[in-house]
């Protein structure tokens, strides 16, 4: 083939961060450089053998999975390049969100939104549509400012608004099927700090009050146990005050104590009586209400050391209130609970042809419960519910979806099929899973 070095272990099972899809690949590959990866798409494309990449995985759903080459991308994964003074930064696709944290604080620079996990990797991040919240800060594929893409022949192709603008507007989240991600150059904003104010209300007068805190809070994000009356709020917004971050008590409590063994004990007690699942979580959310105020991606981010499953649905922001009030209604009727409080986040409408938020401003629903609990009960009432409201699944995440239902929630889902085959025409970067839900082939 290449006489580029490949693991001994080319047999060896690959598993998800989840545990929820797995494969054992012909090949297993880790290039160190932009040609070693475009040689073994192009191997791919000599042999007619289908090809994957895997960053962290932390995908659900089983986007990964392939019985063929596995390019594994933790080797690659260096910051190229920081640009101060344009406000950019240069990685390469395998580089994990901490470290690209960690390279923009050096330079007085942070990533204007992301979600909460920071292990996640750059191509990954974009690739599944990962979101943080906030109706005036879009998701990571958003601030794309350019990318460079392997095709299914292994070509080269440099895209921007201003460069190959169809295939940048599809491929910044184009599930790894338009095209092998390379470098990302993202855009960055000064560094600021977050101001973190924790509360609880009511679900009857928060679903009053929605609007009101979408609008006023920067990043609200809403955690709501499905057999409870009350909703915790954790409010960041920007601010000018002076750092306070959490003690190392503080820390110790809130990451390890009941994010690790409490959680995990929610977590086992749903796998041995789901009835006491609302007692433990109770137990849990007895800590205090926290405030501090600290640098924005330790604020957005925090260490998720339990492992679950996880399926969220993306509805017009609109009709989130009503959504939630309909779940409240259905869920108990489910016959099982989810572990863990359902996450509600807000975000800006945008452009990206694939996105769950493309054309509306949008809520987020996830659902995330114990994966050796039953759960496909309540995640098809959830899914049937949040589906009369036109959502649209997480990508990355579980959902019983086809190519065919979801074509009708994508206007421009022909011009992304379209602008894949141009890219990929033998299919090369297609697996299975991207069949049932992207291709329709399967």
């Amino acid at each position: 083939m290449t006489g580029i070095a490949e693991r001994p272990d080319t047999r060896s099972m690959w598993t998800n961060w989840a545990g929820s899809a797995r494969c054992t690949p012909a090949r297993r590959v880790s290039p160190r450089s932009e040609d070693e990866l475009a040689q073994y798409v192009r191997d791919a494309s000599a042999t007619g053998q289908p090809l994957r990449l895997a960053g962290s995985g932390h995908s659900f759903a089983a986007l990964v999975s392939t019985d063929s080459t596995l390019v594994e991308l933790h080797e690659y994964a260096d910051v190229i390049a920081v640009d101060p003074v344009g406000m950019t930064i240069t990685v390469q696709a395998g580089t994990p969100l901490w470290r690209i944290n960690a390279e923009l604080d050096r330079y007085g620079l942070a990533l204007e939104n992301m979600g909460t996990i920071n292990v996640q990797t750059a191509a990954g991040l974009v690739s599944t549509g990962t979101h943080g919240s906030g109706t005036r800060y879009g998701c990571l594929s958003s601030q794309i400012a350019s990318m460079r893409l392997i095709t299914g022949h292994g070509e080269l192709v440099e895209c921007s608004a201003t460069s190959e603008p169809d295939v940048f507007s599809a491929a910044r989240l184009g599930l790894g099927a338009l095209g092998v991600i390379s470098t990302i150059t993202f855009r960055c904003v000064p560094a600021f700090s977050l101001g973190l104010e924790e509360a609880t209300e009511p679900f009857a007068r928060l679903i009053g009050r929605l609007p009101e805190l979408i609008a006023n809070v920067d990043h609200p994000i809403f955690f709501w146990p499905m057999w409870s009356d009350s909703v915790h709020i954790r409010a960041m917004s920007r601010t000018t005050a002076p750092r306070r971050p959490p003690s190392r008590w503080q820390a110790w409590r809130d990451h390890y104590l009941a994010g690790h063994v409490g959680l995990h004990g929610v977590l086992r007690t749903h796998r041995r009586n789901a009835a006491l699942v609302p007692f433990a979580s109770k137990v849990l959310t007895r800590r205090p209400l926290r405030s501090f105020v600290d640098v924005s991606h330790r604020v957005f981010t925090f260490p998720q050391r339990v492992r679950v499953v996880a399926m969220e649905y993306a509805v017009p922001l609109e009709a989130l209130g009503q959504a939630l009030q309909e779940l409240r209604r259905a869920l108990p009727s489910a016959g099982e609970v989810v572990s863990l409080p359902l996450e509600i986040r807000v975000a800006p409408g945008n452009d990206i042809p694939l996105s769950p938020a493309y054309g509306r401003p949008t809520g987020y629903v996830n659902l995330a419960t114990d994966a050796h609990s039953p759960h496909d009960k309540i995640f098809q009432c959830a899914e049937r519910v949040l589906g009369d409201f036109d959502g649209r699944p997480h990508w990355a995440k579980l959902h019983s979806h086809t190519a065919r239902s979801l074509a009708p929630r994508y206007p421009r889902w022909h011009d992304v099929q379209r602008i894949r085959q141009s890219l990929d025409p033998e299919g090369i970067l297609i697996n299975p899973y991207l069949e049932q839900v992207l291709t329709g082939t399967a």
